[in-house]
């Protein structure tokens, strides 16, 4: 028989359970696995996702889950659970979704189930952070810009933060490459791109700033660029794209398996995301576009 480790995130601490006792350099992994259902899956209820999920039954004749479940200690619900195989590579990742004790047992219950689908992804312009902000463009999202995207007319509007400083992104870019008023004229000679704030920096920004004479007063620009850049790398693989749109969204993170797998095949058939993310979109409207234009399991 193989054997299959469990790794559970508790309030306790990083629990460490298997099917046999095993002293590793992860450290004393509990022979208390008695029992462990079939992986079930299902699709989600607009039938654009898939879910997942299995239970777990562990020993407690000890009483050692009944004394680990006391005070806050028993809010395990939502936490992170792994299943490892015997040279610990990642198997499945899941949370609890419920838990109970039987007569000498307790199981817990997992399941991959998107949470955050109705999260906003893009953050909004407030007045609050730009004074200055134009008013109508109060509540507007700041665009996340993956890839070379470019339309030759402006693919991105950008809305005039504080006088002659126009907001690009809420991250740093790797380049600007034409600038056009609401009019089509072409501008590109008098702006340059400025990235503000420190790599990794929650409240990090690309701004459009006009260095040109005489006035310039416009509400907006539209501009095309090379967008989000991971130091010199643009980012537009579409794996990266999407695990950097989750790390914006609380408790939902891209499940590591299949990961390279993944990325290996995109680079294969030269997969690139080109987009903007903007419009107060939520995650689920963002995957929705996203898994119709990639073919991969994710």
């Amino acid at each position: 028989m193989n054997i299959i480790k469990v790794k559970c995130l508790f309030p306790t601490g990083t629990l460490r359970f298997a099917t046999k006792s095993i002293q590793d350099q992860e450290g004393n992994w509990l022979n208390k696995i008695t029992s462990m259902t079939q992986l079930n899956r299902s699709i989600g209820d607009d039938k654009t996702y898939e879910q997942s999920g299995l239970t777990i039954e562990f020993s407690d004749d000890d009483r050692f889950f009944r004394g680990m479940m006391s005070g806050n200690n028993r809010f395990i619900a939502g936490k992170t659970v792994d299943i490892l195989d015997e040279n610990d590579s990642l198997i499945y990742r899941g949370n609890v979704e419920k838990w109970e004790f039987q007569e000498d047992g307790f199981s817990i219950s997992i399941n991959d189930k998107l949470i955050g689908l109705e999260n906003v992804i893009p953050a909004t312009l407030t007045k609050t952070r730009f004074p200055d902000l134009e008013e109508e463009a109060d509540g507007a999202s700041i665009p996340l810009i993956y890839g070379n995207v470019s339309t030759g007319t402006g693919a991105v509007k950008c809305w005039k933060a504080e006088t002659g400083k126009y907001l690009l992104a809420g991250h740093h870019c790797k380049s600007l490459e034409s600038v056009f008023t609401g009019e089509g004229l072409d501008v590109t000679a008098d702006f340059t791109l400025s990235n503000e704030g420190e790599t990794g920096s929650s409240d990090q920004f690309a701004f459009i700033v006009y260095t040109g004479t005489g006035t310039f007063s416009h509400a907006f620009i539209l501009a095309d660029v090379k967008g989000k850049c991971s130091g010199d790398d643009l980012v537009d693989h579409p794996v990266h794209v999407l695990e950097d749109v989750f790390s914006k969204v609380p408790g939902m993170d891209l499940s590591p398996v299949n990961r390279e797998n993944n990325i290996s095949i995109m680079i294969e058939r030269k997969y690139v995301f080109k987009g903007v993310v903007g419009g107060n979109k939520t995650v689920k409207e963002f995957l929705k576009e996203f898994v119709f234009s990639f073919d991969c399991d994710f």
